[in-house]
């Protein structure tokens, strides 16, 4: 059997004459001359030839680096995103079990687990742009200190890529209702004016629940992809038999997992503001509560790692 192939038109025709294989002919379609192959031989080439490419396919995999080594920066998003349940988040009786162990009562508050509003949705897109964001979310905590609903963003001085970052983040909040009205207020669209909620839970998560949220997602969303087994809890009251009562922000049992090899317990609070007058505090609650220093983390927004490092080693 012979085939009409390879034609500057990429024409392909079927000759049913073996005394053609090897002769030259013009192509029907664009009157190009092309040579009539052999398919046995013509379809062997192109299997050596794919085989050739498939191999040296391998070696350049081989020799590239791991996705993950090429990552310099986290991964944007989470692993419960537009969820409104999971039973991941609502496995939390074994750290009430923990506490009570150390017979200590705690007190889970389900709302702060709950993941059906869209509090971590929100949490998680201010804290994956946070470099471009916390403006905005500083300006925000500033407006409401001062009782003010209005507040006018000035972006002239932002990139576009930025000015997009911001204007997107300021649509999806004023679609979940975090933010009452939401509009530009110019011709060139660098000036967006927002009417901010005076709804308490509102209030709240931008004067630093959000970041609660983002913490607990992310690490959350960490244990997943490592496989982890994980109960936890979020902004709940413990209470020790003396009536001393505290509130913690962010609390993770590991489980056997292959990090530590053991159950472990991991303590994490955040402050998204002044943080030097709770070290104190948090350190003899450590002590008292029995975890370890390298499990239990102090999360300060906006230090430098260096300061961080100094701190940790005081």
């Amino acid at each position: 059997m012979a085939i009409l192939a390879r034609g500057h038109c990429g024409h392909l025709r079927e000759v049913l004459k073996k005394e053609y294989i090897g002769k030259k002919v013009k192509c029907p379609s664009c009157q190009k001359v092309i040579l009539v192959h052999d398919t046995v031989a013509l379809v062997t080439e192109l299997l050596q030839e794919t085989s050739r490419l498939n191999e040296e396919l391998i070696k350049l995999r081989q020799q590239s680096p791991p996705t993950s080594a090429k990552q310099t920066q986290p991964q944007k998003g989470y692993a419960f995103a537009n969820l409104s349940s999971s039973p991941l988040l609502e496995n939390f009786q074994e750290v009430v079990q923990w506490f009570k162990a150390k017979q200590i009562e705690a007190k889970p508050d389900e709302k702060a687990m709950d993941i059906s509003g869209f509090f971590d949705e929100i949490a998680v897109q201010l804290g994956d742009n946070w470099a471009i964001l916390g403006e905005v979310c500083h300006k925000i905590q500033r407006t409401q200190a001062k009782g003010y609903t209005n507040l006018i963003l000035n972006l002239s001085s932002h990139s576009q890529k930025e000015i997009q970052v911001v204007k997107q983040f300021c649509q999806e909040a004023y679609d979940k209702a975090f933010f009452t009205g939401y509009y530009t207020i110019d011709k060139d669209k660098k000036r967006v004016k927002l009417h901010l909620q005076t709804d308490k839970a509102i209030v709240k998560f931008f004067n630093g629940d959000w970041l609660e949220w983002f913490v607990f997602m992310k690490v959350a969303t960490l244990l997943v992809e490592k496989q982890v087994k994980f109960a936890c809890l979020r902004n709940f009251e413990i209470v020790f038999p003396n009536q001393d009562k505290h509130e913690l922000d962010v609390f993770f049992l590991l489980k056997g997992s292959s990090l530590w090899g053991t159950t472990t317990a991991v303590w994490i609070e955040c402050k998204s503001g002044e943080f030097r007058d709770s070290v104190e505090k948090y350190t003899k609650l450590r002590k008292r509560l029995q975890i370890d220093k390298t499990h239990s983390v102090l999360l300060a927004l906006g230090i430098s790692d260096e300061n961080a490092t100094g701190l940790t080693g005081m």
